[in-house]
């Protein structure tokens, strides 16, 4: 997939769940966000500029929730959804003031879910993945794609689509009112207009003023009602819109491979940090497990994310040539939200500048290395480990900067190279 990238779209939401937002992409917002297929959870740091008092309360001690979403026209979308978690203010110079915005996605669940239960022998990595992700739902955290079969399928069933359609449904019906009404303002605005015109060229100067005026009174209103459609009525609706599509687009996936099923032979007690246990759950199945927008995910170290591959071209976006370095390679391309995190991209391996390897004698086992862990895939397809956007909605800067690895890479242990020896034969590719 390569989408030309022309005409830039942001959207910055503050707000509570299921409940009001504020739209905040109007003002001069400068903002980095950081994403990786580590535990770690992604972040975002936005700075948002000349707020009003009563905005910058409201962020302060009602809002929780922020969502950024940014690209293009035919290629928009979510590149951060998480919890604020810290707002402080500040002034720029004599005239501008700003709000910094801190975000963390998944922290809570990250840092405070608790695991207490005990299963019977014969559990599976996926049981223990959901007794994980049962403790952190309390912190918004669910249970998104895994590499085996789950317990209780986590794919929206028919009945799950159909209702969140309602959902939408009920959602829409206020804001298409309030557009219709918007609509039929500007039309009587329109009318108001076109008989003063007519008043103007009957010499009737009062009758004109008298009507320009009502027709001034009438876009007040238009105005008062393009705010609440702004800040309350759209936003509800693409909240509503976009839990459908996330619904559907799960719905749509294919089944996921089975990994091992062989159960534990005796029971298993679980007590302690629920991170803890998906770590390890995530070594014992030769997996990397992440928090993305809210939702668990565990990539196989053999594998990736199923969905489309964005093909990354000076025609679609790319900044730059892609480099190669010691430890894999790195993109630079315009603003691009269908780069996700354990997905691959596409790059044509022939405008990627290579990498310039040591002629210390000392250096070459570090060399081989290099050669192996951040070589170039032969069909140019790349696995995306860490992907950064920063942009400024009033200035130039608008791009996604991306580290990956080659799809069929291997990842030699440090302990080989440290002692010089020669990998194994069935040494584990991570992708491919």
């Amino acid at each position: 997939m390569g989408v030309h990238q022309f005409g830039r779209k942001v959207s910055i939401l503050v707000g509570q769940d299921g409940g009001a937002a504020l739209e905040l992409s109007d003002l001069r917002v400068v903002y980095t966000i950081k994403r990786g297929d580590n535990q770690t959870p992604n972040s975002a740091r936005l700075r948002v500029f000349n707020v009003s008092d009563a905005t910058r309360h409201r962020i302060e001690r009602e809002f929780g929730r922020i969502v950024v979403q940014a690209g293009y026209e035919g290629n928009f979308g979510i590149i951060f959804d998480g919890t604020i978690k810290q707002v402080r203010r500040g002034r720029e110079n004599q005239t501008d003031t700003y709000l910094d915005i801190t975000a963390a996605d998944g922290d809570s669940a990250y840092n405070f879910a608790v695991v207490n239960n005990t299963l019977s022998a014969g559990s599976t990595a996926a049981d223990h993945v959901q007794v994980c992700t049962r403790a952190m739902v309390q912190f918004g955290v669910t249970l998104g794609y895994t590499p085996f079969g789950n317990p209780t399928s986590s794919k929206p069933t028919a009945a799950d689509i159909a209702d969140q359609q309602a959902k939408v449904g009920a959602a829409r019906k206020p804001l298409d009112a309030k557009q219709s009404e918007q609509l039929a303002l500007l039309g009587q605005v329109k009318d108001l207009r076109v008989r003063a015109e007519e008043l103007s060229q009957a010499g009737d100067q009062a009758g004109e003023i008298a009507l320009l005026r009502q027709a001034q009174g009438l876009l007040g209103q238009v105005d008062q009602l393009e705010k609440e459609v702004n800040s309350l009525y759209l936003p509800a609706w693409q909240r509503e819109d976009a839990k459908l599509k996330a619904m559907q687009a799960s719905a749509a996936l294919p089944d996921p491979p089975v990994a091992s099923r062989q159960g534990l032979p005796r029971g298993k007690v679980m007590f302690g940090m629920a991170r803890d246990f998906m770590r390890w759950t995530a070594r014992t199945e030769q997996t990397v497990w992440s928090i993305q927008d809210g939702k668990v995910i565990m990539v196989p170290e053999t594998s990736y994310l199923p969905g489309e591959i964005p093909v990354i071209t000076a025609e679609t976006g790319m900044i730059g040539m892609p480099e190669q370095t010691q430890n894999g390679i790195t993109i630079k391309m315009l603003t691009n939200p269908s780069v996700k995190i354990g997905r691959l991209i596409r790059i044509d391996n022939a405008s990627v500048q290579r990498y310039e390897y040591s002629l210390n004698v000392g250096q070459k086992e570090q060399n081989e290395r290099i050669q192996k862990q951040a070589k170039l895939q032969d069909d140019g397809f790349y696995y995306v480990m860490i992907a950064e956007h920063s942009g400024d909605t009033r200035g130039k800067e608008y791009y996604t900067d991306v580290f990956c690895l080659a799809a069929d890479v291997t990842v030699l242990p440090d302990s080989l190279n440290d002692r010089g020896e020669v990998k194994p034969e069935n040494a584990i590719k991570r992708f491919g």
